[in-house]
């Protein structure tokens, strides 16, 4: 018979976690990242990130991400994309434009366990810079041309 010691096993909700005490693998992109490679949309990072692709089929109604090869054109969604932590179900919405954006996490793999069912390839979290942060220009400036 073999005595072990005491295990103590500690966990957090995902929001706490320190990306780095992860166990996943995971690319984090900074807005100078995506300056200096010139990436203005979602589909720009499949040639910085590795393993996400997201192709170009002509039409930006039907964008899947594929993570790990494992993404879906149609049928049940296999990659979640969350911005500023909020889930975004429609497939149809993942090929847009980059706008005041604080950084892009991809966590690749099976993230179901903090996620839900729709994660099973991996996880794309955006989040944008609070008003407080993003450079604001009055709306008069504007209309006159002065910046």
């Amino acid at each position: 018979m073999y005595y072990l010691n005491e295990v103590v096993v500690t966990s957090s909700v995902k929001e706490t976690n320190e990306l780095k005490n992860m166990p996943t693998a995971v690319s984090v992109v900074s807005p100078k990242q995506l300056h200096d490679t010139q990436i203005e949309s979602l589909p720009g990072l499949s040639s910085f990130i590795p393993n996400f692709f997201i192709p170009s089929y002509g039409s930006k109604v039907s964008t899947p991400i594929y993570i790990r090869g494992i993404g879906a054109r149609l049928g049940a969604q296999t990659v979640s994309m969350y911005v500023d932590n909020v889930p975004s179900f429609n497939p149809s919405a993942f090929d847009f434009e980059f706008q005041d954006i604080q950084r892009i996490e991809v966590l690749r793999g099976a993230q179901g366990t903090l996620y839900g069912r729709n994660a099973i390839g991996g996880i794309v979290n955006l989040y944008t810079l609070s008003p407080s942060e993003s450079p604001w220009v009055p709306i008069t400036s504007v209309m006159m041309g002065i910046s």
